[in-house]
């Protein structure tokens, strides 16, 4: 299975993620679950905001354990990101 991502990051707005699968656009292929968790400590969180979220995170059951880990430690190791209003 080859799985391609077109990541097209708007400076002024959200940031686009498109994806395929063996050349199939992801929203075309049947029985697909797709989750997709973002990590962005950029300006506008404040240290509250984004704790909380990391703890939503590290509870959300829908997530494979592994998945879930990751997001949390991406999460935990940007948490003191000087972007991040403590």
């Amino acid at each position: 299975m080859r799985i391609e991502q077109l990541i097209i990051r708007d400076p002024d707005y959200a940031t686009e993620v498109i994806t395929f699968i063996d050349g199939v656009p992801a929203d075309r292929v049947e029985g697909l679950v797709w989750i997709i968790e973002q990590v962005d400590p950029g300006a506008g969180y404040d240290g509250a905001e984004w704790d909380e979220e990391t703890e939503a995170t590290r509870a959300n059951d829908s997530l494979s354990p592994a998945f879930r880990a990751r997001v949390v430690e991406a999460r935990e190791t940007y948490a003191d990101n000087q972007y991040i209003e403590r």
